[in-house]
């Protein structure tokens, strides 16, 4: 348990240090309570309760229909930056994705490398498909032309999360058959939350 009276940790905690308790929390414990009074300056002692210790971090990328999407993987998941789509591309879900692995925020990686719950949402038009997958402390995230999720534990450059719920076969066939449309957009939000943990 983290005690911050021992540890002499002030009220005003920035950001940064928030951060740092939050990636210390999910690798020993998947949740924090801490002493209300420290945190929110009370003066009232040994009040317990679950205190958020940063705001839901969320990544947003767009990608671009294809009319080669078909989305019949069974295993993987991909976006991928290329403007083009042979129809072998069957883990594709959208191309010229405005990021890559690489593109990701520092913090959001640093998040990714304790193994945390992430929540992928799929959205097109007002259709909308959503699952969870895992980071991991192997994830390397040096692609800078794809991400890929994984329903396996393999991990190479392209990785961005493991163990998913879903791969592209899994997803909503709504949303595939808008996305063979190469003027159509899906909006792709990746997002880490202490309530998912």
């Amino acid at each position: 348990m983290v005690d911050f009276e021992r540890d002499k940790i002030k009220p005003e905690i920035s950001i940064e240090n928030r951060i740092k308790l939050a990636i210390d929390a999910i690798k020993k414990y998947q949740s924090v309570m801490v002493h209300q009074h420290v945190l929110l300056g009370k003066e009232k002692k040994g009040d317990w309760k679950p205190v958020k210790l940063f705001k839901p971090i969320k990544e947003v990328i767009i990608v671009s229909g294809h009319k080669n999407i078909i989305a019949t993987h069974e295993t993987t998941l991909e976006f991928t930056k290329d403007d083009y789509l042979t129809p072998r591309g069957d883990c594709i879900l959208g191309i010229k994705a405005t990021k890559a692995c690489k593109d990701f925020s520092e913090i959001f990686k640093k998040l990714l490398k304790t193994g945390c719950k992430v929540k992928v949402t799929i959205e097109v038009d007002s259709l909308k498909d959503e699952f969870f997958a895992y980071g991991s402390p192997n994830l390397i995230l040096e692609s800078e032309n794809s991400i890929v999720i994984r329903k396996s534990n393999f991990i190479d450059e392209r990785t961005l999360l493991i163990l998913s719920e879903k791969s592209a076969k899994d997803i909503d066939r709504k949303i595939v058959e808008k996305l063979k449309n190469p003027d159509k957009e899906a909006i792709i939000t990746f997002e880490i939350n202490e309530k998912y943990f």
